[in-house]
């Protein structure tokens, strides 16, 4: 699946079938939600499914929580679409958050909150290039869509455009890449565990 991002190359890596169907059906929570737009304002066949999971009357959730989807479920929805992935509208993103002062993390790491909701936090989170978040997992998920430049997480490079959703099973970490600062929109829930001591003394000063 390869969805258009606005001209600077194919958006390689999506959200799951199972948070897109949640999203459609509202059950993803407001913050997460803010990233899933994010992520289909650049991507036109996840939009696709997303207006098709509404069209035919909710069958992929249906699917979604009687068992998990089967495989090429996300190819079936868009074909019944009579000309393909379409051209449409951007959902709302970021209209009407409004970030704060990007406030310094580590060494060319900078984060700048946007809202917070119980134990929902999501916020914009900037690298130089060549810096890496520290090793680190979940204890709730985390969704991420990259809004400028590139990270490297293990074999995988998100661009402009990409989605990348972690959770509890998750160890992780991120490293911008390229000769640009890396930009991207956050929604962690639940706290952050840091795997180095330093970096779990360090985390009381953390925003996640």
């Amino acid at each position: 699946m390869s969805g258009s991002s606005g001209g600077n190359g194919p958006v390689r890596h999506h959200p799951g079938e199972a948070t897109l169907a949640g999203y459609v059906a509202g059950r993803l929570g407001k913050l997460p939600g803010v990233v899933v737009a994010t992520h289909l304002s650049h991507c036109a066949e996840c939009r696709a499914v997303a207006r098709a999971a509404e069209a035919v009357g909710g069958l992929l959730l249906e699917e979604v929580s009687a068992t998990p989807l089967a495989p090429g479920s996300r190819d079936r929805t868009l074909a019944r679409l009579d000309d393909g992935p379409q051209a449409v509208e951007d959902p709302p993103t970021l209209d009407g958050l409004a970030a704060k002062e990007f406030r310094w993390l580590a060494p060319g790491i900078r984060f700048a909150e946007l809202r917070r909701s119980e134990d929902e936090l999501l916020g914009l989170l900037r690298l130089r290039p060549g810096v890496a978040v520290a090793l680190h997992t979940h204890r709730g998920s985390e969704l991420t869509c990259v809004l400028e430049g590139a990270y490297r997480d293990g074999a995988s490079v998100y661009r402009r455009g990409d989605f990348e959703e972690v959770d509890q099973l998750v160890r992780h970490r991120p490293v911008a890449e390229g000769p640009g600062d890396c930009l991207c929109l956050v929604a962690t829930r639940g706290r952050v565990r840091f795997a180095t001591v330093l970096s779990r003394l360090w985390q009381p000063f953390q925003p996640f």
